[in-house]
């Protein structure tokens, strides 16, 4: 694939959407004729007619999928799928029939989907990401799914700070990830994410406001606390997926009820709320050791613990005591925010202290970059950009994810979009007696 040669059709216009667009134009050398906005709603309008491209309000829904598609795409295109609502598994299956290239930054089901059944299963990321991946097919067009900064970007970090950490523990010999997560002890991997991007003036909370997606992250806040889950643990709190190969198992609370203990290096120790994504399963699965005949003998606990912008933070108070009706109006934060940074990174528990490693990017460095974008969105657009960069390089891969990625070509041409990249030695721990389980990080909500 020549991105700079082919039709780029965006699915989803919203800040995920207008943040991409000027990246593409200024550092893939795309011609804006080449870009086609598809949304359901006027939001980004001024921003596709500023860059030139074109913008088509016409919601996606089941019924239009392959009419829509096949009007705007041919073999050799690309679609990115930034959209809400809108399923990923239809949008790719029509890709790979079609010899499209596809990309989107999580795994995402129907409007609705996200809403529990009879089948509790079925609303969760486990489900969506068994699903998507049974599609991968030998040597077809390459279909990246979940990777924008968490997921996706955040494996490639993972990668890089498992290497600093054997570095500094002195661990020189090893024969997978897996393997290396192991020789290091590690019983815990959280992403440990805190949003501090705030406003001056005061926020009317008749609306719910987020720095990226209201609407995404109400949908992932509402779904089951999801963790992969190491050999270490014992919790009588975790459901177990039907499956007996499942690296991951669920909780009885939404994510946005489970607060976890964290450390991030602006602060030190923090809290998190335990929101379910895509990479807490991935990475789980990555770092799973078994024997020569299949026994599980490693893995460490994996989840995310989110600590969002402030006012995203209250947001969810308001949003929780009104016993989580969906908010009628929603804001994204962008523009009127005035200070923060975003600090995401990987933090790697072991026995006796942790190490964090990942990005803080600030609201000013973001803004110098690239306009339309904060410092969130701009984590998110580096991973869409360093995938596009692998995808040229790898056109027919099939069905991929960021675990089976070339993390270090990537993570070098991301690098200046995600401000100070660093790692952080602690001694912290989430007690006192040394006990690393699942039950010992919980602060509330089970």
């Amino acid at each position: 694939m020549n991105i700079n040669k082919v039709k780029i059709v965006l699915i989803g216009y919203g800040c995920i959407g207008q943040a991409i667009t000027p990246l593409l134009i200024s550092h893939l050398n795309v011609d804006p004729a080449q870009i086609c906005a598809i949304t359901a709603d006027d939001d980004g309008s001024d921003v596709a007619d500023f860059y030139g491209i074109e913008f088509l309000k016409i919601p996606v829904v089941p019924q239009n999928v392959s009419s829509l598609l096949s009007k705007y795409l041919q073999g050799g295109d690309l679609l990115l799928n930034l959209s809400v609502g809108v399923s990923s598994l239809a949008l790719l299956n029509w890709c790979q029939a079609n010899s499209v290239f596809y990309l989107d930054t999580c795994v995402e089901p129907w409007a609705g989907g996200y809403v529990e059944n009879a089948d509790v299963e079925l609303s969760t990321n486990y489900y969506l990401r068994k699903q998507i991946l049974k599609e991968s097919k030998a040597f077809s067009t390459t279909a990246v799914i979940a990777h924008g900064a968490n997921p996706g970007l955040i494996t490639h970090i993972a990668k890089r700070g498992l290497l600093n950490l054997a570095k500094l523990k002195s661990v020189h010999e090893w024969h997978s990830w897996a393997h290396l997560a192991q020789l290091l002890n590690i019983k815990v991997i959280q992403i440990a994410e805190r949003d501090t991007q705030d406003i001056t003036t005061e926020f009317n909370y008749d609306k719910f406001g987020n720095t990226w997606s209201p609407i995404g992250f109400q949908s992932e806040a509402l779904q089951r606390a999801e963790a992969g889950w190491g050999t270490h643990e014992n919790s009588n709190y975790a459901r177990r997926f039907s499956s007996e190969e499942a690296a991951s198992v669920y909780f009885d609370s939404h994510g946005a009820n489970v607060i976890v203990k964290s450390w991030v290096p602006s602060i030190g120790e923090s809290s998190g709320m335990m929101i379910s994504h895509h990479e807490s399963i991935s990475i789980a699965e990555l770092l799973t050791v078994k024997d020569s005949v299949g026994k599980l003998i490693y893995r460490p606990t994996v989840y995310f613990a989110y600590q969002p912008s402030p006012i995203t933070c209250e947001s969810v108070k308001r949003w929780r005591l009104n016993k989580f009706i969906l908010p009628k109006n929603n804001y994204v934060l962008r523009d009127t925010l005035v200070s923060g940074f975003d600090q995401l990174g990987v933090l790697f528990v072991f026995e006796g202290g942790a190490y964090w490693y990942g990005s803080t990017l600030s609201l000013e460095q973001a803004r110098k970059l690239f306009p339309y974008n904060n410092a969130t969105s701009l984590q998110v657009v580096a991973g869409i950009f360093g995938a596009l960069l692998w995808m040229q390089k790898n056109p027919n891969k099939g069905v991929v994810e960021a675990e089976s990625m070339d993390f270090e070509g990537i993570m070098d041409a991301v690098l200046p979009f995600l401000g100070d990249v660093s790692g952080f030695m602690t001694d912290w721990q989430p007690a006192n007696n040394g006990e690393l389980k699942f039950e010992e990080f919980l602060i509330c909500g089970l």
